[in-house]
């Protein structure tokens, strides 16, 4: 008979069946907290996306941590052709990587209900740390892809992760696999439209640039932060000369008082632009503009409709 008491262990089947048990629910707490370490590790990385070529390796990186993968292929859709770049473990066959991708294309295509060409200059393949995988069948491997697709609310799919497992996922797995594809998703979405923003806002810089009115933008302080090549015509002074400067050395000083005057009623109006003098002619009349130089001032006198724009940032 075993001695019982305070702390003593009992022996017996019963007893290493306990410890089997308590041994297991502690290995898969560790699991659990190793998963939210790491999907608050790619919480962060996302946070600070560079880019697509930059984030994703240091992403899947953080994935095969988690879980044993043999590769994690990465389809995104910008415009064009979709790109496809693919992680894999070190020392990983050229033919695995090869069934992984043609995988991918494969459902990808059948996920977007569309037959899909990649960009073959765009592909990528990065290697990651061993995989420690047993020998498997083509047709083991294929029962451990998993796809998931990049959309962000009711939005079209722009893009995919898929993995390829080293052993068949569990249901915590691909939980796992689930948050890691929500963030990037929501990442990638706004990286997107980030690049298309700057985009726009380029052109539009171009367009404003050459413009042929004169076009000023001040700030909340009421400084120069924009003129463009029509306002260094209309007025004479250099961009270089006025940047950062009080939008009113541009105007007459008989007429700065009046207009000082107005400019709380310009930053309280609906409106973030208006053409100097269509509210207030007599202040600041194209024929009275302050110009710099004597080319300036000896041409022949502008016209009404010359009158520049003012635009603040809001």
């Amino acid at each position: 008979m075993s001695e019982r008491g305070p702390g003593r262990i009992r022996d017996g089947p019963e007893s290493r069946e306990e410890l089997t048990r308590r041994d297991g629910r502690l290995v898969e707490l560790e699991r659990s907290q190793r998963r939210l370490q790491h999907l608050y590790d790619i919480s962060k990385l996302l946070a600070r996306f560079e880019t697509f070529e930059r984030t994703v390796p240091m992403v899947a990186a953080l994935i095969a941590e988690t879980l044993p993968l043999h590769s994690a292929t990465f389809i995104l859709e910008t415009g064009g052709a979709p790109r496809m770049v693919t992680w894999q473990g070190a020392g990983e066959s050229a033919r695995r990587l090869r069934v992984a991708q043609a995988h991918a294309q494969e459902m990808y295509g059948y996920l977007i209900r569309s037959r899909v060409e990649f960009d073959r200059e765009e592909a990528g393949t990065f290697e990651g740390s061993p995989s420690s995988a047993a020998p498997q069948t083509e047709y083991e491997a294929k029962r451990n892809f998993v796809m998931l697709p990049f959309a962000v609310g009711h939005s079209s799919v722009f893009g995919a992760l898929q993995i390829e497992g080293v052993r068949e996922l569990e249901e915590r797995d691909l939980f796992f696999v689930d948050a890691v594809v929500n963030q990037l998703a929501i990442a990638l979405d706004r990286y997107s439209s980030d690049r298309a923003l700057r985009a726009s806002e380029a052109r539009l810089a171009g367009i404003i640039s050459i413009a042929a009115e004169a076009i000023i933008c001040v700030d909340e302080a009421q400084r120069i932060v924009m003129y463009n090549e029509g306002a260094q015509r209309v007025f004479g002074w250099s961009r270089e000369e006025v940047l950062g400067k009080p939008h009113d050395i541009l105007v007459p000083e008989r007429f700065r008082e009046n207009h000082r005057k107005h400019i709380p009623s310009f930053a309280a109006a609906a409106e973030t632009a208006r053409k100097m003098g269509e509210h207030r002619p007599e202040i600041v009349p194209a024929k009275h503009l302050p110009q710099k130089n004597t080319r300036a001032e000896s041409a022949s006198e502008p016209q009404p409709e010359s009158c520049h724009w003012l635009s603040r940032q809001s």
